[in-house]
């Protein structure tokens, strides 16, 4: 009773228990399904959201893309600025063309500075107005690119990208691609197959044609159903009005991204997007209806059969239900798991994959890489990240990045293997995590925040490409998971560099083949080396080529220079800034330089960091160079300089692109090679054409023999061989050239030419030869051998020089060189050796020889008065007369001037040199007439003997002319050198030697002599006459060296020391408040002839300030009277600078009255021999007071010298004379001296 109690107790309660179970199960099926339905609802939209925004965004890359390609077209700036529409349209319409067909653009636009249309490419007959779309106003405000979608006035939806363009001079104007955005919308729909339709914003529309901008879409609207926008759709639509209905009311910051609707059992889902312009306004959405009645249905099935399973189960094994029912829900979870995470991930996947298939290069292809693997919300990774990429296979080189700090930018630049995580990661192979800034983050900076790292090598096989790295939050654990999908990510990655690589490869490699090409063809056409250069490197620098392109020759300097001959390329006066070598040193390290000394190849991939390039990088950054490609140029095997490139992006020469370039280095190189060859071929046959008309033209004769064959037969004879021989061409072919030695072959000088020709070596003889007239003519003839190519003499060249004038030309030099020119008498060197000879035999034989020293006495006076002329004729007439009383034995030769010397050899005594000079004596006394003149001429001769006199050429010389010189003081006619005269002559030699030595140590001085007049006893001038100082001697007075002086030469210097010291005291004194006087000086013959003697006096005289009239300048009668003819030219010259002119030692000479009244003398000088003796020789009276009338008679004053006694001075006085000068009035005395004298008041001398 109680069992069954029990049991309907329990029964029913395990039914209600098991009923509630099963609808509790049941409502938790229901509810699982429908969160189930919910999460695949909005999975659905995310798809839905993300193809949408992949699509707009996606299409909108690729225009903004084309649009930048478009602006680096260098051929639009020019006509787009000058508005010539035709060329634009040109240009830009198989642009459009091939834009329309690879992306769908319907619209491209060529806006001015000022947005005014100048061309539509679409439709090129609408221009000239002006577009004020959004797009365009927000790209001329931001100077930049500007892109969105615009709401057209009659609802037309369009993609537009607008982009400033630039040249040299600033803005040209805007370029603007647009495309439909309807099929674009239409294709999400397909996808998604489902129905569409817009919501319009009003605000941007205009009722007017709006109707039929809808009909040309293809959608049907109602303007006025809705207050804010209107519902276009497809004509077929029944949803999109009742949809649209659903959010007629609701704001529009209030209208959802995704809305349910439930009609007529039906399951619709509403995904919304909004549609913005530039400015991020929205204007408008697109509605995308898709049907969810299936997934609905297919969620209640489940339910149904799963309900109706569980409720037999449970009566059947509730135990056994809820261990199906949660490990169904189990399955469920792990499945929805796997499958989210797959999806997920898959997605991820994706976006790389549509990232390998965009055109903006391997670069660009990692920085949108990088972006998108930082950007996955649901991988536990910041939004930091980088991908290395291997460089030089031993390190990392940062390609992409994001948000990493722009100093561990510069720190990350280049990372080496097993350094940092990242270096870890590319050794180990293998993923390397970390959650804390540990030690083996190596690369750090101050401040940096704790972190930590996921680096994934990126591997292509067993290849590693580079390292994908990560960051985490710090403290961040290892995860399985995550390592797998980064593991996948890794593998997707180093997909994606390696078909980056591969079009980077292909891409290059068709650029190399298309310049290869272009440059080939230049090649072909070339013409000269420096034009094909030059083409080279614009054809290299082109649109399509690459930044900068120059060809370098290396050259020999001290620095190793490499020289620019050809450039071309943005920027290329970067060559102008630089400095590049092909030495060893830091200059020599670049590319070039190290091509040019390889003969390699070499690649910078890294200008920005490789350290090779240092001297170089701030110019080369300057200027947009991040590589570099430098070629050596190899001709004839010597590498003669390089071919260079320059790249904007780094790492942008591969190695297959880098052979074929190296093959137009070698093509360019083969091309210089013949060019110069072709250059060398054309100056050979220049060359030989000018050797050929040279040797033809040439005035020697030339002859070229075979030295094969036995008689060295001449084949060829050029035109001058004939002139000089007789003998034509044809006449002297095929005969040995000794033909023209005649009979006359035992020549010594022959054997120097046969020898010549058997050693096969040059060499050269002067011969007799004979023309074909039989005349004799001296050949000077040069013979050398021509080799062939294996160095063997082949021919001898011959060259024949008629040297015969010059052969009688060296006779007569030979001649002149020995004979004086004027009397043919031997000279100084033929002189010298006969001497030399007569020396040897005496000294051989014994016997004395002597030597005669001859000297014309007053030669210089003929010569003076008479002329050269007669002076030449005398010493003629004397030679002839010696020559005429000598032995043949004997030498006679002129020594110079009117001196002569006798060398009388094989003497018997030194007395038969007396003899000799007493017949010599009386020979030249003998009158001669000569130019209608009888001269009768004396002779003064020194004689001197060996070996009593000297043993050598330059003794006896010396001792003779030491003779002559007394006998020419003495008027003895001859005499014989003694050793008094001797030591005479040394002490004049000595005191020549010390007076040079005064002139120029100042040991000269001046004193003074003062003149007073007669009448008053007032001193009015004064002589300056010159004293030497000598420092062993003491006072040495002009008597001993004003002669010698006067013979060396010394004279005119001393003279015109004397002329402006004498200057410069007078001034000196005037300067000095004393009363005016005259400076009288005396002139030497030496001066009086110098042609520069008014000249000298002219500059001293400004030198010193003195007044010309200050200046009385006294010549002896004896000078005046022998050169009569130099002295009227030179009085008229010093009288014309105003200085006054006084005739000395007047009464000495043999003055005429004529010549007294002709010369323009101011003052005559009484010598002082006639005032000695004035008071006791009544000759000497008669003579002093017949100068004194004489003078009076002429207007001239007088001055009397040498006046010592009162008596004399009264005499003088009492006879008219003017002047006086002398003892009794003062002795020379010292400047200073003289000074005090002149200040002493009412100084005077009187009777």
């Amino acid at each position: 009773m109680t069992h069954s109690r029990a049991t309907r107790i329990f029964l029913p309660l395990l039914a209600l228990a098991t009923l509630l179970a099963v609808v509790g199960f049941a409502f938790h099926l229901y509810w699982g399904e429908e969160q189930r339905l919910e999460r695949e609802i909005a999975q659905h939209h995310r798809e839905i959201e993300v193809f949408h925004r992949a699509l707009l965004q996606g299409r909108a890359d690729k225009l903004g893309a084309a649009l930048k390609a478009i602006l680096l077209d260098p051929r639009l700036p020019k006509p787009f600025r000058a508005g010539d529409r035709a060329t634009l349209f040109a240009l830009s319409a198989p642009l459009f063309e091939q834009l329309h067909k690879d992306f769908g653009v319907t619209h491209f636009y060529f806006l001015g500075p000022d947005r005014v249309n100048l061309l539509r490419v679409h439709q090129p007959e609408r221009f000239g107005d002006r577009i004020d779309r959004f797009t365009a106003i927000q790209s001329q405000s931001s100077g930049g690119i500007a892109s969105g979608v615009e709401l057209g006035p009659l609802g037309t939806l369009t993609l537009r990208i607008v982009a400033p363009l630039h040249d040299e001079k600033g803005l040209v104007g805007y370029l603007e691609l647009g495309e439909e955005v309807e099929d674009l919308l239409a294709q999400i729909a397909r996808a998604f197959s489902g129905e569409d339709y817009l919501l319009l914003d009003k605000g941007f529309l205009k009722p007017e044609g709006f109707a039929d901008g809808m009909k040309m879409l293809g959608r049907q609207a109602a303007w006025d159903r809705f207050p804010g926008f209107v519902v276009a759709s497809h004509s077929d639509s029944a949803l999109a009005p009742e949809a649209a209905g659903l959010l007629a009311g609701l704001p529009p910051k209030d209208i959802p991204s995704y809305q349910d609707i439930h009609r007529d059992g039906r399951f619709l889902g509403l995904h919304l997007f909004t549609l913005t312009d530039a400015g991020g306004r929205a204007v408008g959405r697109h509605v995308l209806i898709t049907d969810l009645t299936a997934r609905h249905a297919l969620i209640r099935d489940v339910l149904f059969r799963e309900g109706l399973l569980v409720l037999v189960l449970a009566v059947t094994a509730i135990g056994a239900f809820f261990w199906l029912l949660k490990r169904r829900e189990r399955e469920l979870a792990g499945s929805y798991a796997r499958l989210e995470s797959a999806h997920r991930e898959q997605s991820v996947i994706t976006g790389l994959l549509r990232i390998g298939q965009g055109e903006t290069g391997l670069k660009g292809q990692l920085e949108a890489a990088i972006e998108l693997l930082t950007g996955i919300p649901w991988l536990a990774v910041e939004s930091k990240g980088a991908i290395f990429l291997v460089d030089k296979g031993d390190a990392l080189r940062l390609m992409a990045q994001s948000n990493l700090p722009a100093e561990l930018q510069t720190r990350c630049g280049l990372v080496p293997f097993g350094h940092c995580l990242c270096g870890r990661a590319a050794v180990e192979r293998r993923i390397v995590h970390a959650g804390h800034l540990d030690g083996r983050h190596e690369i750090h900076y101050p401040g940096m925040p704790d972190h930590g790292h996921y680096c994934i090598p990126l591997l292509s096989g067993k290849r590693l490409l580079g390292v994908l790295t990560l960051y985490v939050e710090a403290g961040h654990r290892l995860a399985e998971a995550e390592t797998g999908f980064l593991d996948s990510l890794a593998h997707t990655l180093a997909a994606l560099i390696e078909h980056g690589r591969a079009e980077e490869r292909l891409r290059h490699a068709n650029r190399a083949l298309r310049l290869i090409s272009d440059c080939n063809m230049a090649l072909v056409r070339a013409q000269e080396e420096g034009a094909l250069l030059q083409r080279i490197c614009d054809i290299l620098a082109g649109p399509d080529g690459y930044r900068l392109a120059w060809v370098g020759f290396k050259e020999w300097d001290e620095e190793r220079n490499v020289r620019p001959v050809a450039r071309a390329g943005e920027r290329s006066d970067y060559l102008d800034e630089v400095c590049i070598h092909w030495s060893e040193d830091a200059y020599g390290q670049g590319p070039t330089g190290k091509a040019i000394r390889s003969g390699q190849s070499q690649v910078m991939h890294h200008i920005d960091t490789d350290p090779a390039f240092a001297p170089w990088r701030e110019q080369a950054l300057k200027r947009g160079y991040r590589s570099s490609l430098a070629l050596p140029l190899l001709v004839e095997g010597e590498v003669i300089g390089a071919l260079h490139f320059y790249a904007g992006e780094p790492d942008a020469f591969d190695e297959e692109e880098v052979w074929l370039l190296q093959e137009l280095a070698d093509d360019l190189a083969y091309g210089i090679r013949h060019l110069r060859g072709e250059q060398a071929r054309r100056q050979a046959e220049e060359r030989l054409r000018l050797l050929n008309q040279a040797v033809e033209s040439a005035q020697n004769g030339i002859l070229l023999t075979d030295a094969r064959e036995g008689q060295q037969p001449i084949i060829y004879a050029n035109r001058a061989f004939e002139g000089i021989t007789g003998y034509s061409a044809a006449e002297a072919l095929g005969r040995n050239p000794a033909f023209l030695a005649g009979r006359d072959r035992q020549q010594p000088d022959l054997e120097q030419i046969r020898a010549a020709v058997r050693e096969g070596r040059e060499g050269g003889a002067t011969l007799r030869n004979y023309r074909k007239d039989g005349s004799l003519f001296w050949n000077h003839l040069h013979v050398a051998p021509v080799l062939d190519g294996n160095g063997a003499v082949s021919h001898f060249v011959g060259v024949i020089d008629d040297v015969t004038q010059e052969r009688r030309y060296l006779e007569e030099l030979e001649h002149q060189a020995t004979h004086d020119e004027l009397t043919g008498l031997c000279n100084r060197n033929l002189l010298r050796d006969r001497l030399g000879q007569a020396i040897a035999m005496a000294e051989r034989g014994g016997h004395p020889m002597g030597v005669l020293f001859l000297d014309l006495d007053r030669f210089k006076l003929v010569n003076d008065s008479l002329g050269h002329a007669v002076g030449d004729e005398l010493l003629k007439s004397v030679a002839k007369r010696l020559l005429g009383c000598i032995r043949e034995v004997d030498t006679l030769a002129r020594h110079g001037g009117d001196e002569f010397v006798l060398v009388l050899p094989q003497l018997e005594s030194p007395e038969t040199c007396a003899i000799c000079a007493q017949r010599l004596l009386a020979v030249t006394g003998e009158a001669l007439k000569i130019g209608g003149e009888e001269l009768r001429i004396t002779l003064s001769i020194g004689i001197a003997t060996y070996p009593r006199d000297g043993c050598d050429a330059d003794s006896l010389l010396k001792n003779a002319d030491a003779a002559m010189f007394r006998a020419k003081n003495d008027r003895s006619g001859f005499r014989f050198f003694t050793e008094d005269l001797g030591i005479q002559a040394q002490e004049r030699l000595r005191l020549e030697r010390d007076l040079r030595r005064a002139l120029e140590d100042g040991e000269l001085l001046l004193h003074y002599q003062p003149q007073a007049e007669m009448e008053s006893g007032r001193i009015i001038g004064i002589e300056a006459l010159v004293r030497w100082r000598h420092p062993q001697e003491g006072l040495i007075p002009p008597i001993r060296f004003i002669p010698l002086a006067e013979e060396t030469g010394l004279i005119l210097p001393l003279g015109e020391w004397v002329l402006r010291e004498a200057c410069r005291q007078a001034a000196a004194w005037r300067d000095a408040g004393l009363p005016p006087i005259t400076m009288a000086v005396n002139l030497s013959v030496h001066q009086i002839e110098h042609s520069d003697l008014p000249a000298t006096i002219k500059e001293i005289l400004l030198e010193t300030g003195l007044d010309a009239g200050r200046l009385d300048l006294e010549i002896t009668e004896s000078l005046f009277m022998e050169r009569q003819g130099v002295m009227e030219r030179r009085m008229g010259e010093l009288k014309a600078l105003g200085c006054q002119l006084s005739l000395d030692d007047f009464g000495t000479g043999y003055s005429s009255l004529s010549a007294l009244k002709r010369f323009a003398f101011d003052k005559l000088k009484i010598d002082r021999s006639f005032v000695i003796d004035l008071l006791d020789d009544p000759g000497d009276a008669a003579i002093a007071q017949a100068i004194i009338a004489m003078a009076q008679t002429l207007g001239l004053k007088v001055i009397a010298e040498g006046v010592e006694t009162a008596e004399q001075y009264q005499w003088l006085a009492g006879h008219g004379c003017d002047e006086m000068q002398g003892y009794y009035l003062s002795r020379p005395l010292p400047a200073e001296e003289l000074e005090k004298l002149l200040r002493t008041p009412g100084f005077h001398r009187d009777a």
